[in-house]
């Protein structure tokens, strides 16, 4: 899965009403104030209304290796059966 890292590069100031609740929609306040957000259609249609305000970065999330569903005997438990 990976992620969007969004900042506000241009002041939402002087455009009209909807162009500045998508850039709230999107967590962004102040200018160069940068946030992470998931990257799925929804999140893709609010950048593509407000295209030339933003900075759009990818980035690639690395796989986490999956955990055994075994239990694992702690030390204090090994010396108890030993």
């Amino acid at each position: 899965m990976s992620k969007l890292k969004i900042t506000l590069k241009r002041s939402p100031i002087g455009h009209n009403e909807t162009q500045k609740r998508t850039v709230r929609a999107l967590g962004l306040r102040r200018l160069n104030q940068t946030v992470l957000q998931p990257d799925n259609p929804s999140i893709r249609g609010m950048i593509a209304r407000i295209p030339h305000l933003l900075q759009v970065e990818v980035i690639q999330e690395a796989e986490q290796p999956k955990r055994s569903r075994r239990a694992r005997k702690t030390s204090s438990e090994e010396e108890v059966t030993e």
